[in-house]
């Protein structure tokens, strides 16, 4: 696999990130896919909360970007034959590691999400979260479209900034003065993760993943919740879910993550 510049990054950050990851311990949290208690005002567990109303008995599941494996051990935990590929070769040992522990049987692989190595492969669902803002959108979209069959489902949880916050953000005044202090508020005394490429999407590369999708539906998450205060305080996060709820047109403009879920179209 040849790899770019940015790429060879990514792998090199994920190497001591797996490490990282082996340390804190990773067990992941079933009640998000077993509790009928739903954290609504979250935007990972309102996407379980999409996902459980399609049974995967039987059906075939593609985790991109999948890192540890979390999502690829819950979708098989919900019936799915998953596959699941990341980039890091570091990432894919320990999510291996993870899904032995817990006797699951998953097909791990390390490829690119641009160039996915998977030849032949199609499937009833693709779950891309939190990954298309380490890769390049186009290319990684254009690759998954192809590995759809017919009336697939897809699932995309995202980081979004819209072009002109993103403007704000990368003020002077916020670069240098406003930012530090967030990261250390929201952040305490962890290292954040963050990557030196990545590049969090805007209303255009939604547009490119709406594009794809022969009916989708939008949610947004996040204006002011992992933006100025943390996420550990439910209350402040309820309120935020809410203001973007009531003032749906705000979504587009001021929300920090989207969730978009649909089907596949056809390829002509």
């Amino acid at each position: 696999m040849n790899l770019t510049t940015r790429q060879h990054r990514e792998r090199e950050y994920h190497c001591d990130h797996a490490l990282l990851c082996r340390e804190k311990g990773a067990s992941v949290d079933l009640n998000v896919i077993t509790s009928n208690q739903r954290r609504w005002w979250n935007g990972y567990w309102t996407m379980y909360t999409l996902l459980r109303r399609y049974p995967g008995a039987g059906k075939s599941a593609l985790v991109v970007g999948c890192g540890q494996g979390d999502d690829a051990r819950l979708l098989t935990r919900l019936g799915y034959r998953v596959t699941a590929f990341d980039l890091s070769p570091d990432m894919i040992g320990l999510a291996r590691d993870l899904a032995d522990r817990e006797g699951l049987t998953i097909d791990f692989q390390v490829t690119s999400a641009e160039q996915p190595s998977l030849h032949g492969h199609t499937f009833d669902l693709i779950l891309a979260r939190d990954i298309l803002h380490h890769v390049e959108v186009g290319k990684a979209l254009a690759a998954l479209s192809h590995m759809a069959n017919p009336g697939a489902m897809v699932m995309i949880n995202e980081n979004y900034t819209h072009s002109l916050i993103q403007k704000i953000r990368e003020s002077r005044w916020v670069c240098e003065f406003f930012y530090p202090r967030l990261v250390s508020f929201i952040y305490k005394n962890e290292k954040p993760y963050i990557t030196e490429d990545e590049v969090k999407l805007n209303e255009h590369d939604l547009a490119a993943c709406r594009a794809m999708l022969a009916q989708s539906q939008t949610l947004f998450f996040n204006m002011f919740v992992t933006r100025i205060v943390p996420d550990s305080y439910p209350m402040l996060a309820r309120l935020d879910r809410l203001l973007l709820m009531m003032f749906k047109p705000l979504g587009f403009w001021f929300a920090g993550r989207f969730i978009l879920f649909g089907t596949m179209k056809k390829i002509s």
